[in-house]
Formats: structure tokens, C-alpha cells, sequence
């Protein structure tokens, strides 16, 4: 009796932590069976969709699901019910229509020995926007440099050369892949060489 009690104390334990995870996890997450009927949502799906609790259980999953991947086959979770799981990176559309990119991973688990497909996605739209954001910052950079007439140096703090742009070979002391990773007292005549260490420096300097 007395491991009879101590075992179903430690499954109520495991069921409330993961029931504590379910309703505050920052991801919005659905638990849907083999059919697409949606069984429970956490509030985070709900926020991010917005739709009532009422009105997601009454949704089968492919009001959610991005159209494209629904479209992809008769029966969109035998990937998931074969493979045990599956992510994609898709855009979802909410209930008043506004569509956002996100991240959905589902995994099959049971419930009460049934077969369910927990499906969570996470909003990716800061992701998306900053790499975008990057992407355009390098295209500008490309752009700059390819304009220039002359010659552009990047060098680490040990005045080695990391990054060599120049419009043509002649204005360099040899090629640009043979003086990557050397110093310029290493690549550079020495005079050049002392001369340029010394404006480097007043440059770290005064910034």
C-alpha cells in the first residue's frame, strides 16, 4: 500500500509539472489527436492566435496549421505518425487574418494509451525581421565596396590582415589571399610597415 501511494504521489507530481509547463510556456502549444481534433490548447496559443479557448477546441488543427504543408497530402500527420516527429518553418495565419512566420515542432506521445500529436509554434517574426536586417546591411556593404576605387584594409588587433578589398592586385604588396592572417610587418616593406603600425595605433588611441 504504502508503494502504491508513493507511486501515485509521484505521478500526480509529474502531471502537475507538466501541466505547469503546458499553461506558462512561451510557446503557444496544441495537443490534437490523429484526426485534427484539437483536445486542449495553453494560453499562449490562445494570445498569439487569438482565439477564445471555447472557439480552439471546437477547430480541427488545419485552421492552424499553415495551408501549404495541409495541401502537401491527404493525410497531413502521417509524416508526424511515422516519424514520431517534424518541424517545419512556415507562416501562420491568426483569426483576424494577420499571417506571422513561425517554427512548429510536433511530436507523438500518448494519452490514456491513445496516439496525440503535440504540435508547438513558436513566433519567429523578430528572427525573420533581423535577419533580414543583416542581409540587407551586408547587400549595402557589397555595394560600398565594390564602388571603391582604391583599396580597403580590415585588420585584428594584432595588426594582422582579416579582410582585403581592392579594385585591382597592382595596389598591393602581393596577392590579397597571401597576406590574409600575416601582420604587416610581416607583408609590408619596413618602412611602410612602421608607418602604418604608427597610424594604427593613434587610431586605436583616439578612436
Amino acid at each position: 500500500m504504502a508503494e502504491d501511494a508513493k507511486a501515485q504521489a509521484s505521478l500526480k507530481e509529474s502531471e502537475e509539472k507538466f501541466r505547469q509547463l503546458f499553461h506558462h510556456s512561451n510557446d503557444a502549444i496544441f495537443i490534437h489527436d490523429l484526426s485534427g481534433k484539437t483536445i486542449d490548447v495553453n494560453q499562449r496559443a490562445l494570445d498569439l492566435f487569438g482565439y477564445t479557448r471555447e472557439e480552439a477546441l471546437e477547430l480541427n488543427i488545419s485552421t492552424f496549421v499553415p495551408p501549404e504543408y495541409m495541401n502537401a497530402s491527404e493525410n497531413p500527420y502521417e509524416e508526424i505518425a511515422k516519424k514520431g516527429f517534424l518541424r517545419i518553418e512556415a507562416n501562420f495565419r491568426k483569426k483576424n487574418g494577420d499571417v506571422f512566420p513561425g517554427e512548429l515542432s510536433a511530436s507523438l506521445f500518448q494519452i490514456a494509451g491513445k496516439p496525440v500529436i503535440q504540435g508547438i509554434v513558436r513566433d519567429i517574426s523578430e528572427r525573420r525581421q533581423s535577419e533580414l536586417a543583416l542581409r540587407d546591411s551586408e547587400e549595402r556593404y557589397r555595394t560600398i565596396i565594390s564602388s571603391m576605387s582604391d583599396v580597403l584594409f580590415v585588420y585584428d588587433r594584432k595588426n594582422r590582415y582579416a579582410q582585403i578589398y581592392a579594385s585591382k592586385e597592382g595596389l598591393l604588396y602581393g596577392k590579397p589571399e597571401d597576406l590574409l592572417g600575416r601582420t604587416v610587418d610581416e607583408a609590408l616593406p619596413r618602412e611602410v610597415a612602421s608607418s602604418l603600425t604608427s597610424c594604427m595605433k593613434i587610431v586605436r588611441e583616439t578612436g
